[in-house]
């Protein structure tokens, strides 16, 4: 028959579902969370984009009004009005008026503190004659070179009819327009040079937005300034026609994408890519990712804790019901800090009990059954009437003149009346154990006619000793059966009690055929189908040492086969005694 599948507990079940259910809900909280926070955080990046779109379009829009605001204010500067008119003028004094209108050092005409936005500006009127200020000083050669580069593009100006032109030259942007007189007639020429340090200044920040692009251009689409980016998608950008804030699709990526027009013909393109806005976004919320892991994580042990610990007298109960089931009839079910378990728990210990006391009665019942029917057989065979009929057949022998039978007859009643007839005792002395052993050595010997000798050594300071009741006994037994009985020819054994070291030190030495320890070891409280082979008697006397004496007490076994065996006790040296059985 097929085994089946080991179930599994229900403290295991409960840890689980309960485990699932608080991490599941966690997730879905946290998923909803996070689709918030996404929301939030995506309409925050956009409105950051646009934000940056917008003030950099002002930024540069204000520079383009203030650009303007100087070109209105050279016509009402009376001074300028008749330079310009070509009419008698002081040219120093037009100079310092000139200086004083454009101010390039003004706080509106600076990027940054080291970067102007126009760093120089020229004024022709009509007899070609000039005026300028310029935010870096020059020495006299370039300043030469760059009156006749002016005065070069002033005539290419005058020859158009446009009413702004542009040129690009060596990183400057020069935007030239005409200028006009109160009246509004046409009297002179104003060429005004930006620098591209400044405008890059301005736009600076797109560097922070990887793939985003920016342009400058004329009236007709004449590129001033642009990015890298702007550059390669001036094409796409130039052809949106619908100018302000909007998405467009610009190469192969949607955008946000701003377009306006400013002063002098002017206008400004700007796009930022629309991935930006899931960039910013995986920023912010990988973190609040992780922070959320390990809440989970955290989550997920405090249950898993809690369930232990809620779940726990389960175990314990399982573990009691298995130990009554497997025999324990003593076994009690321990107490609880919780009503329903607690209950249980009594309620069990109730059963047991119950349980328990059937089951000791039927026991008890079946005891004194037998303890009769041992009696009836102990009635049999007096031990009295044994030692009796001993005594009565020694005596007989000693009449008859048989002194060795005599002798041996009344040993092996000294043997039996030590062996059997004193059981109520737990210690004798040492002297009495060791007459035991001379017994049976005397009989031994007699037995195998002369083959078995020995010696039996006990110091006077000893022999009063209490030891328990045939500890060494059994010793010399196994000795003889399992040591000298085997051995082919004759052996001895030695039986030495002395003190030692504060000690009762006790050896049995015999010189049979000995026994491998190691294997002794190996089968030791293993059943053994001819228990007359075995070493019984050694494991007997060590559990009834350790019982009495504990760790004060030791037996250490010797044993070489064909050489023979020595065992050596040490005991607690006690000249009192300890209580009997009877007492």
């Amino acid at each position: 028959m097929k085994k089946g599948k080991k179930k599994p507990s229900f403290r295991t079940k409960l840890i689980f579902l309960t485990l699932s259910a608080c991490i599941i809900s966690t997730l879905i909280l946290g998923i909803a969370q996070m689709v918030l926070s996404v929301f939030h955080f995506s309409r925050q990046a956009r409105s950051d984009l646009e934000f940056y779109l917008e003030n950099t379009s002002g930024q540069f829009d204000t520079r383009i009004k203030n650009m303007e605001n100087m070109v209105i204010s050279l016509r009402h500067n009376n001074v300028l009005k008749h330079f310009i008119a070509g009419e008698a003028y002081n040219e120093q004094e037009a100079r310092e008026q000139f200086a004083n209108s454009t101010d390039l050092f003004s706080e509106m005409n600076m990027v940054d503190s080291a970067s102007p936005f126009i760093d120089c500006i020229y004024l022709f009127n009509e007899n070609g004659e000039w005026v300028s200020s310029r935010f870096y000083p020059e020495t006299v050669e370039n300043m030469e070179l760059q009156n006749q580069i002016y005065k070069e593009i002033n005539s290419s100006f005058l020859k158009s009819s446009n009413e702004y032109w542009y040129m690009t030259h060596d990183e400057r942007a020069y935007v030239c327009m005409r200028v006009y007189n109160e009246e509004m007639e046409e009297s002179g020429c104003c060429i005004i040079s930006l620098g591209k340090s400044a405008v890059d200044t301005l736009f600076s920040k797109t560097k922070e937005y990887p793939e985003s692009s920016w342009l400058i251009t004329g009236e007709k689409g004449q590129i001033l300034f642009a990015n890298e980016k702007g550059k390669e998608q001036a094409k796409q950008m130039l052809e949106i026609q619908d100018l302000g804030s909007s998405e467009e699709k610009i190469g192969n990526q949607m955008t946000l994408f701003y377009g306006g027009k400013t002063g002098f013909g002017i206008e400004l393109r700007m796009a930022l890519p629309k991935n930006l806005i899931y960039a910013s976004i995986r920023s912010t919320v990988q973190p609040f990712a992780v922070i959320f892991l390990i809440v989970i994580g955290i989550t997920a042990i405090v249950v898993f804790a809690v369930s232990m610990r809620m779940t726990r007298p389960l175990k314990f109960i399982g573990e009691d019901i298995r130990k009554f089931g497997n025999g324990r009839l003593d076994a009690q079910m321990r107490e609880f800090d919780t009503r329903e378990f607690d209950e249980i728990s009594t309620r069990f210990n109730e059963m047991t009990g119950q349980i328990k006391n059937l089951i000791t009665e039927v026991y008890e019942k079946q005891l004194l059954a037998t303890q009769a029917q041992v009696k009836y057989l102990q009635s049999q065979i007096n031990p009295h009437f044994m030692f009796n009929i001993l005594s009565m057949l020694s005596m007989k022998a000693g009449l008859q003149g048989n002194k060795e039978l005599q002798k041996l007859l009344s040993a092996f009643s000294r043997l039996i009346q030590g062996k059997i007839f004193r059981n109520g005792e737990i210690e004798i002395p040492l002297f009495q154990e060791m007459e035991l052993i001379e017994f049976y050595l005397l009989l031994q010997g007699e037995r195998f006619a002369g083959k078995i000798t020995y010696d039996i050594l006990c110091s006077e300071e000893v022999k009063n000793a209490r030891i328990p009741r045939l500890s060494v006994e059994p010793l010399v037994e196994n000795a003889v059966s399992h040591g000298l009985e085997p051995k082919p020819g004759s052996g001895h054994i030695r039986v030495e009690a002395k003190e030692e070291n504060g000690k009762l030190r006790i050896q049995i030495k015999d010189d049979g055929v000995g026994f491998d320890v190691e294997e002794q070891k190996k089968n030791k409280g293993q059943a053994v189908e001819d228990e007359k082979h075995t070493h019984i008697g050694l494991t007997n006397t060590q559990q009834m040492l350790h019982t009495i004496y504990g760790e004060e007490a030791s037996m250490k076994i010797e044993s070489t086969p064909g050489a023979g065996t020595c065992v050596t006790m040490c005991l607690p040296l006690e000249k009192g005694g300890r209580k009997s059985c009877g007492e």
